[in-house]
């Protein structure tokens, strides 16, 4: 669960850069001031995008429920659509994936020799 929410909040960061890049942009020209804090705020986005990207096209390509046509379309809609797309992907396919339940197996020694055949 918390693995899942952490990277929901990994998808969400590069769209939340976006939007404080345009609101520092309007500010900066409605101010009259200078745009270096928006310039660096897209820098710092772009950078982002593409780590976040590189990872969720890991997960988009090892997910095995996902069929071959499915990770094409989610992959052209990844590089056109990105800081949208990154986080209808997490929704879509890792919020509501189902975990993957693991099987325990113990055996327990009670110290009786097994029987000679």
């Amino acid at each position: 669960m918390e693995r899942r929410l952490g990277f929901g909040l990994l998808a969400s960061l590069p769209l939340a850069l976006l939007f404080f890049t345009v609101l520092a942009g309007i500010g900066a020209q409605v101010a009259g001031a200078s745009i270096a804090a928006a310039t660096m705020l897209m820098y710092t986005h772009f950078a982002t995008q593409l780590l976040v990207l590189m990872i969720f096209g890991y997960l988009m390509v090892s997910n095995r429920r996902l069929p071959v046509a499915g990770k094409w379309l989610w992959g052209a809609f990844f590089l056109v659509f990105a800081p949208v797309a990154v986080p209808a992907y997490w929704f879509v396919h890792v919020w509501r994936a189902e975990p993957k339940r693991e099987v325990v197996v113990t055996t327990i020694d009670l110290g009786v020799p097994e029987p000679a055949v």
